[in-house]
């Protein structure tokens, strides 16, 4: 069963978040043919997207900014 949380940025963790870190921190990871661990290309691709994403979400950030600050 896959859960699926949409976490808020910069808001803490309740102390049953952190629990529930704190008791999967020591179990190891278990890969199997739907999701295998990644290749050194895989983990570049990913990265790649991860600096395009927040590259992307900075411009935003900042048009939004510049746009607040004209009115």
């Amino acid at each position: 069963m896959i859960v699926t949380y949409t976490l808020e940025p910069n808001t803490p963790l309740t102390p049953e978040q952190i629990a529930e870190l704190d008791a999967l921190k020591d179990r190891p990871i278990v890969y199997d043919e739907d999701c295998p661990p990644l290749t050194p290309e895989s983990y570049a691709g990913f990265m790649r997207s991860v600096v395009e994403r927040n590259r992307r979400q900075l411009l935003e950030r900042e048009a939004a900014e510049k746009e607040q600050n004209a009115s």
